[in-house]
């Protein structure tokens, strides 16, 4: 087999699967493209047919690694802990750092980073109050993780979805978590949900919690054999990029638990590895995309764009008309190019380009709010009906489906000569006759038309031969 790559790339084509504007993060996949292959086998000897021996296949090629930055106070259990569990997934680049080499030396640059992991930061020590503001104004995701080194009074400057307030002294509870079921932001595994409440506690700073109007609990506090409300692991949005608070430290305990219980730390790292994940997924800020179902259609299909635009508040407005060209890819010659405009539909356009004859296509759609020009590109097929090439056998389950649908019957080759027969004793056959009739007027009869006039002509030449009027 040969596997042959076509020149037209789409770098940035439009992924329907992508999450829509409530996912907000001002970076964009960087090495996202859509790639045109085409697959091909050799023939061989005595092939009745080479159609079905080629494939088009488009394959989206999407740019998945995350790096992540370990960001400390002080060298902690917990930083091993996090690293190892996310070592395990080869689309996370880890790099660990003390808080000493941002604020201090600036050795690391947050900006580079996809997810920042903030143990026990801020701190007396490191108020980080320029880190902090700088990962806020650039939305760079965070996780949060407390104790008892954490500064609770500039907290709620770096974070909106807990606030504590606790009294003198740097005290901590000891804590065990309590899954909530109700929680809807991603799902975890039963099992990790039920060890929950077995793992050994975390500490958590005394004091009095308030879990904040965009946050969402995944586990809250349990306090000896107290279950409370106060929130052990939270995640949140606002018009930012997602946050997410571990409200104590000492999580490598549960992986040693994990371990000694189960013989593996999966479900621990699981946990880690879906907080992360949810944390560090990559948002679509574009304000203006086009989605279209899939990559090759049928030449009987009918083929369906849709449209998005947003203004500067991520508002859907469809005001503006949204033109759409596709243009035929023929190589070494120009294509033809086919102009549509979008329809509205509620909040949103739609469009209904019929069905295109066989071949590569690209789209481009256009529009402008406010003045500023938008555009989306994208590519793809029309593939030729050949199924009368590609399935050359016949399909007698498909046949007898059809003929039991019209309320007939699959006779085999043996059975023809019984066809009367079996017309016979189908009541429900009858002969048919059917009559027409047909009318026309005279004067489209030619000869009858010109008889009467030839009787009439000699009538009147006898008369005046014959001297009468």
């Amino acid at each position: 087999p040969r596997l042959q790559e076509h020149p037209e790339r789409d770098a940035h084509v439009d992924d329907p699967d992508r999450p829509g504007p409530d996912v907000l993060a001002d970076e964009q996949p960087d090495a996202d493209e859509t790639r045109h292959e085409t697959g091909e086998l050799d023939p061989v000897d005595g092939e009745s047919t080479r159609v079905n021996n080629v494939r088009d296949i488009y394959v989206d090629v999407l740019d998945a690694r995350q790096k992540i930055l370990i960001l400390a106070h002080s060298p902690h259990p917990d930083i091993a802990a996090f690293q190892q569990a996310l070592e395990k997934n080869r689309n996370y680049e880890i790099e660990v750092a003390l808080a000493t080499d941002v604020v201090n030396t600036n050795k690391v640059n947050p900006t580079d980073f996809d997810l920042i992991i903030l143990h026990q930061l801020p701190t007396l020590m490191f108020p980080s109050s320029g880190l902090l503001a700088q990962i806020q104004e650039e939305n760079i995701p965070a996780l949060f993780v407390l104790g008892s080194m954490t500064n609770l009074e500039a907290l709620p400057q770096a974070q909106n979805l807990v606030r504590i307030r606790a009294g003198r002294g740097a005290s901590t509870n000891d804590v065990q978590g309590t899954f909530n079921p109700d929680f809807p932001l991603f799902q975890v595994d039963p099992k990790v949900a039920s060890e929950i409440r077995a793992l050994p506690p975390l500490k958590a700073p005394f004091g009095d919690y308030r879990t904040g109007p965009e946050g969402v609990v995944l586990l809250t506090q349990r306090i000896g054999t107290v279950d409370t409300q106060y929130p052990l692991l939270v995640f949140g949005q606002g018009s930012r990029a997602r946050t997410g608070v571990l409200t104590g430290e000492g999580i490598w305990r549960w992986r040693l638990i994990d371990y000694l219980e189960n013989g593996s730390h999966e479900h621990v790292d699981e946990l880690i590895s879906k907080t992360v994940q949810y944390l560090s997924v990559k948002g679509d800020r574009r304000q203006f995309r086009t989605t279209l179902d899939k990559r090759v259609y049928g030449e009987n299909e009918r083929i369906e764009f849709g449209a998005e635009l947003y203004n500067e508040s991520y508002d859907p407005v469809n005001t503006p008309d949204v033109d759409l060209v596709i243009s035929e890819i023929v190589q070494d010659a120009d294509g033809r190019d086919f102009e549509y405009r979008f329809d509205r539909r509620g909040n949103a356009y739609q469009l209904d380009a019929g069905s295109l004859p066989p071949g590569s296509y690209r789209y481009r759609a256009a529009t402008s709010l406010g003045g500023e020009n938008f555009s989306s590109e994208g590519i793809f097929s029309v593939a030729p009906l050949q199924l009368e090439s590609v399935r050359l056998k016949a399909d007698h389950g498909l046949l007898a489906e059809l003929s039991a649908s019209s309320n007939g019957s699959l006779i085999s080759s043996e059975q023809i000569a019984g066809i009367p027969e079996l017309l016979r004793n189908r009541t429900e056959i009858r002969p048919v006759l059917r009559e027409s009739v047909r009318t026309r007027e005279v004067i489209h009869l030619k000869y009858i038309f010109f008889g009467l006039l030839t009787l009439l002509g000699l009538e009147w030449f006898l008369r005046k031969l014959s001297g009468g009027y």
